[in-house]
């Protein structure tokens, strides 16, 4: 039914996938419960817990690329998702699903030659059900309760030794407040680090998805991506930063945090295209070492002076192309 008869290898790439599926979350379930995690093993299991999502991921999108059938390979996704959710806690079975999700869109992502806000987008869409989860099951502001008091612990064990109650107190006091500060902060702006850190997740993905199947014969890619160097982002970014802009003047508390962090997402993303023509111009006018240098220098003490530049050029170039009418005076 499902042309398994013509050969070995129209079944094989699913197969393989779910194999490897099945044995790395077993290995997640039981390493942390047989190992100590204050051992010396502890970083390894750390190491391990986060490449899991990736590895998973970039096995399905593999397997979709590889696979003759992507009807099988749908089938024994699903089928293996099942039998997790029969055997396994559901937190992990649906984590397990999203990443086995994610890498499918992404396999047919570059398999259809999407561009790439498209396939980042179908990516994200699989991961962010799980990380919304998570999020609700341990709110934002309990881990910084938790980060706040470990960070005061800290420094009451090095940096306040030897001072007396009554100043030890005031001091005490006085790093509260500034750390509550922060955590209001970062309480605020936190959705947008979230949505960054998964189009990260997605885009990284879709990059090893890429590469397997590069290594196994195949060249699938999106369009429209090219080099770094060529990098131009949707028009339409402008329009996010505007309107998160506008709902930050209004100064209203829940739509001036919506604001914010739509203000913040676009800016990041806005700021690549900026870096992009950057590193387009310094390559053209330093020798390779020198860049090293260059980067080195604007890039580790002057982090927001390269971030502010990186926007103004991202915005400045959605108007105007300076690669391409720095390409066209070249050739004339």
């Amino acid at each position: 039914m499902f042309g398994l008869g013509n050969s070995w290898r129209v079944a094989f790439p699913p197969l393989l996938a779910g194999v490897v599926t099945g044995l790395l979350t077993l290995a997640t379930v039981q390493v942390p419960e047989e190992l100590d995690p204050t051992g010396g093993s502890a970083g390894w299991i750390i190491s391990f817990l986060l490449v899991f999502p990736f590895m998973i991921s970039s096995l399905w999108g593999w397997a979709l690329l590889a696979g003759r059938t992507r009807r099988l390979v749908l089938i024994v996704a699903g089928g293996l998702l099942i039998i997790f959710l029969m055997v396994l806690p559901r937190d992990i079975a649906w984590q397990v699903g999203g990443n086995m999700a994610a890498g499918l869109a992404a396999g047919l992502a570059l398999g259809m030659r999407w561009r790439l806000d498209a396939g980042l987008l179908a990516v994200t869409l699989c991961l962010a059900p799980v990380l919304i989860w998570s999020a609700f099951k341990v709110p934002v502001r309990e881990n910084l309760d938790v980060f706040r008091s470990a960070t005061l612990e800290s420094m009451e064990e090095t940096l306040w030794q030897g001072l007396g109650e009554s100043e030890l107190g005031q001091v005490r006091q006085r790093e509260e407040a500034r750390l509550e500060e922060a955590i209001g902060v970062m309480e605020r702006i936190f959705p947008s680090l979230l949505v960054v850190g998964v189009l990260g997740q997605s885009g990284l993905i879709l990059l090893l998805v890429a590469w397997l199947a590069r290594l196994s014969g195949g060249a699938p890619g999106l369009r429209s991506v090219g080099s770094f160097t060529g990098w131009r982002l949707p028009f339409y970014l402008v329009w996010v930063l505007v309107l998160g802009m506008g709902l930050l003047l209004t100064r209203l508390p829940y739509l001036a945090t919506s604001g914010l962090n739509l203000v913040l997402v676009a800016g990041m993303l806005i700021s690549l295209q900026g870096l992009a023509v950057q590193t387009f111009f310094t390559s053209r006018i330093l020798p390779g070492p020198v860049q090293v240098i260059f980067w080195l220098i604007m890039g580790m003490p002057l982090v927001l002076m390269l971030l502010v530049t990186s926007l103004v050029l991202g915005l400045a170039d959605q108007w105007v192309d300076m690669r391409r009418r720095y390409l066209a005076r070249e050739i004339e």
